[in-house]
C-alpha cells in the first residue's frame, strides 16, 4: 500500500491564492483567435448531426475555405497568418520544432523501469501522479510544471542507479514539484509550501538534499519536451477552438498517471489527443493532410495509442478509473467540463 500524506486544511491554498492576487499575477493561457462573425454554413457530422453556434464545427467565413482545402487534402501554411506576430517566433518555430522532436528521442524515457525497483509497482506510480496533480490543482500550477515535474520522477527513477523504497516517492514526487514550479512558473510556492501540504512527512533539508541528487542525477537536463509542448501546435492545425484545446489538454494528462503509456513518444500522445478530440466533436475530416504534415503522423501510425486513450476516456466517465484527479480538474467550467462531455 503506498500511503500519500496531504494536508486538508485549504489555509495553504488561500494564502497562495491572495499572494498571487496581490501580485496581480494573471496565469497565462493559449487563446485560439477566431472571428466574431459566424458565416451560414455548418458541417454535417457523423449521424448527421448538424452543428449549431456554440458548436466547434461551426465554419466562419475566415476558416471556410481553410476547412475545403483540408477536405480537399491540400496542405495549409499555419503560420502564415503570425509572419508579423513576434511572439509566434515564426521565423524559428520548425528549427524549434526539429529540436523537440530530436529531444524526445535523446530523453526518452525507459518504458519498463519498475523492473529495477522491486518495491514499486505501476499502481504506485500511477497513485503518486495522481496525487502529483490535486498539488498542482491546489496550487493553480501550470500544464507545463505537472508534465514536466512527471517527467521528472520517471527519469530520476529510471536513471537512480539504486532501488527506491515506496517511502520515498513522496519526498521524490513534491522535489520534482517543487524544482519544476521553479523552471516553468512565475511566482512558483516556495519549499515550506509543499512541506505544509505533504504534513510535513519531510524536513525542508530532505527536500533541499533530494533537489540536488535528483538534478545530478539528471546531469540538470529539464528542458525535456511533454506533451503540451507539441499539443499547441496540433491544435492550431487542427484549427481547434478553446473547447477542442481544453479537450485535447484533459486527454493527454488523463495519459499521465498510466505506467502503460510511457512506450509512446509525447508528441505522438500529443497527436492522439487531437484526434480523438476531432473525433469525439464530429469534425470531419478526422485527420487533415495539414495535420500529417505538422504532426509528421499518418492515421494509421497513431491509432494504438488513440485506442489506449479512448479506453481512459471511457473509464474514467464511467467512473472505473483508479486516478480521478484529472477527471476532477476538467469537470470546471473554466475548462468547458470537457471531462464529464459524452
Amino acid at each position: 500500500k503506498t500511503t500519500i500524506k496531504t494536508r486538508k486544511s485549504s489555509g495553504i491554498n488561500a494564502e497562495y491564492g491572495e499572494a498571487q492576487a496581490s501580485k496581480g499575477l494573471k496565469k497565462p493561457d493559449v487563446k485560439i483567435v477566431r472571428t466574431s462573425s459566424i458565416s451560414e454554413t455548418y458541417l454535417v457530422g457523423e449521424g448527421g448531426h448538424k452543428s449549431t453556434a456554440e458548436d466547434p464545427m461551426v465554419i466562419d467565413s475566415e476558416h471556410g475555405e481553410v476547412i475545403a482545402e483540408a477536405i480537399r487534402g491540400e496542405v495549409e501554411d499555419i503560420d502564415e497568418e503570425d509572419r508579423y506576430e513576434p511572439s509566434s517566433c515564426f521565423e524559428y518555430v520548425e528549427d524549434i520544432m526539429l529540436y523537440l522532436r530530436k529531444q524526445e528521442i535523446d530523453c526518452a524515457i525507459d518504458s519498463d523501469y519498475l523492473t529495477m525497483h522491486t518495491d514499486l509497482n505501476p499502481r504506485m506510480r500511477g497513485v503518486l501522479v495522481d496525487w502529483m496533480q490535486e498539488v498542482v490543482t491546489r496550487f493553480k500550477l501550470l500544464i507545463e510544471t505537472f508534465m514536466l515535474s512527471v517527467n521528472m520522477v520517471d527519469h530520476y527513477l529510471s536513471k537512480v542507479g539504486k532501488p527506491v523504497t515506496r517511502d520515498q516517492l513522496q519526498l521524490i514526487a513534491a522535489t520534482a514539484l517543487f524544482t519544476s514550479a521553479k523552471f516553468e512558473e512565475i511566482y512558483p510556492p516556495v519549499a515550506k509550501d509543499f512541506i505544509f501540504i505533504c504534513e510535513e512527512s519531510f524536513t525542508m533539508e530532505e527536500l533541499f538534499t533530494m533537489e540536488r541528487d535528483m538534478l545530478s542525477t539528471l546531469k540538470f537536463n529539464v528542458t525535456v519536451p511533454t506533451p503540451v509542448h507539441f499539443l499547441r501546435r496540433f491544435s492550431k492545425a487542427a484549427r481547434s477552438d478553446a473547447r477542442m484545446h481544453n479537450l485535447s489538454k484533459y486527454l493527454s494528462e488523463l495519459a499521465q498517471p498510466e505506467y502503460t503509456m510511457l512506450k509512446f513518444k509525447p508528441s505522438m500522445i500529443a497527436a492522439a489527443a487531437v484526434y480523438l478530440t476531432r473525433k469525439m466533436t464530429a469534425s470531419v475530416p478526422i485527420w487533415t493532410a495539414t495535420l500529417v504534415k505538422y504532426t509528421e503522423y499518418e492515421e494509421k501510425d497513431i491509432m494504438q495509442c488513440v485506442k489506449e486513450l479512448n479506453e481512459l476516456v471511457r473509464r474514467a466517465q464511467a467512473k472505473s478509473l483508479s486516478f480521478k484527479a484529472t477527471f476532477e480538474k476538467y469537470k470546471e467550467m473554466k475548462t468547458y467540463t470537457v471531462s464529464t462531455n459524452p
